[in-house]
């Protein structure tokens, strides 16, 4: 399986946030600069300037990280506030989760079989014998399996820089800019005044008319 710990395309990591809200892009920018650090394209003290208000008084522009593995897995609530109907009907209850149970099931076993046949065109791609020029300005062709040959380019190009995104995507540019050099929104005072005044604008229109 591509995903393992044993291929080369990397092993599967996962970040459990717990917090009191589900802000889905708030994750997706957090993800995003977690992300470069871990490529060491930013330090981790970047996270520190961005969270210090006087130093940042603007988000920077970036790009989010892919909404794709993101999921609100579970909701936990004070059993004080809350009171559960657990059970309406035996039968019916039952009858739900059978359902509910086979919808999952099939959702499985469809991305899995996805997953897997996906899995084997990769290989298949990686074990082909492709055509490499010898050395530089060359015309004879030596003939090798992909995968050496994908691995020699990569290491041979240094002047593109790959931006892990998360959920297989992966930004390529030609130079990477600190977050922290990038240009940057106007504060949110500002954008929430204009916000107001652009809301008192146009309910003094509806009135007028």
């Amino acid at each position: 399986f591509v995903g393992d710990g044993q291929s080369e395309e990397g092993v599967w990591w996962q970040l459990e946030l717990r917090g009191t809200a589900f802000l889905w892009h708030q994750v997706r920018c957090m993800m995003a600069v977690l992300f470069a650090v871990g490529q060491r394209l930013e330090t981790p003290d970047v996270v520190d300037h961005m969270m210090d208000i006087q130093m940042t008084n603007g988000k920077p522009e970036y790009e989010m990280a892919s909404d794709l593995p993101l999921v609100l897995a579970d909701c936990a609530f004070d059993e004080k506030d809350v009171k559960w109907i657990r059970v309406r009907s035996p039968g019916r209850d039952s009858t739900n989760m059978v359902v509910l149970d086979r919808i999952v099931s099939k959702t499985w076993g469809e991305l899995n079989t996805q997953a897997v046949i996906a899995s084997a065109l990769l290989q298949t791609v990686r074990d082909t014998q492709a055509p490499m020029l010898c050395e530089r300005g060359s015309m004879d062709i030596n003939y090798s399996l992909w995968s050496e040959c994908r691995k020699q380019l990569l290491e041979a190009d240094t002047q593109t820089v790959r931006v892990i995104l998360g959920g297989g995507a992966i930004k390529q540019a030609k130079k990477y800019t600190p977050i922290m050099q990038r240009n940057r929104a106007e504060p949110v005072e500002l954008r929430n005044q204009a916000w107001l005044e652009r809301k008192t604008a146009n309910k003094r229109a509806r009135t007028d008319e």
